[in-house]
């Protein structure tokens, strides 16, 4: 069994029991308890499917798990957390990082100039200018650090869903230039996306350019 096997195994459990506990708590009427655990539990069905990086999943999982630190009864949940933490960091501990992983701006920033665009969740740029939700002037922070960077996003305005994706793109890439592009009708548009298929396709014929495999 290969390691992206053994990765979705794990994830497909975590998932599974973070549901079961859902339901669990539910039926037991404790309400906070089945409202923390269930925002984590479509996290992680969304890592066990590969739609969303277990950076994040293990950031909801520390939110969900600072939420019940004073709920009463959420002691085994609370443990449940803590090793479902432990378990999606050990699944990394001998491979590299998540593909799509990032904790800062900057680290998004060399990301995204390197591969042009990338979709990331609103969560995950919340988390990382250290927001804790996506008010109104977490939001505003996030659109001027990635305007500092030339970097884009759409849908314009970052969403206030921490689920919600987002397409990130680079202004010094032909990629970005042409998703950049597409989001402005118009003959400036049309000068923008022809522009960055010229561009691609300049870089494309660079023989000094690595090629892909």
């Amino acid at each position: 069994m290969n390691d992206d096997v053994d990765t979705t195994e794990a994830l497909t459990r975590i998932a599974e029991h973070a549901t079961a506990g859902v339901k669990h708590h539910m039926r037991c009427r404790e309400e906070l308890i089945a409202a923390a655990l269930q925002g984590f539990a479509a996290t992680a069905w969304g890592a066990a499917h590969g739609d969303v990086d277990t950076v994040e999943l293990v950031a909801d999982a520390e939110r969900a798990h600072g939420l019940l630190l004073h709920v009463s009864g959420a002691d085994t949940p609370r443990r449940f957390l803590r090793d479902a933490v432990a378990r999606v960091r050990a699944l990394h501990t001998s491979r590299h990082p998540p593909p799509f992983g990032f904790v800062t701006l900057d680290e998004l920033d060399h990301l995204v100039r390197d591969r042009g665009i990338q979709s990331v969740r609103a969560g995950a740029l919340r988390d990382a200018v250290g927001g804790r939700r996506l008010d109104a002037a977490t939001r505003a922070l996030l659109e001027v650090e990635l305007d500092r960077r030339d970097l884009g996003v759409l849908p314009a305005g970052i969403p206030p869903d921490a689920r919600r994706w987002v397409r990130v793109y680079s202004h010094h890439h032909p990629a970005g230039l042409l998703v950049a592009a597409l989001g402005l009708p118009g003959p400036d548009g049309d000068r923008l996306a022809r522009a960055a298929l010229a561009a691609h396709a300049h870089l494309e014929g660079d023989p000094d350019r690595p090629r892909r495999p």
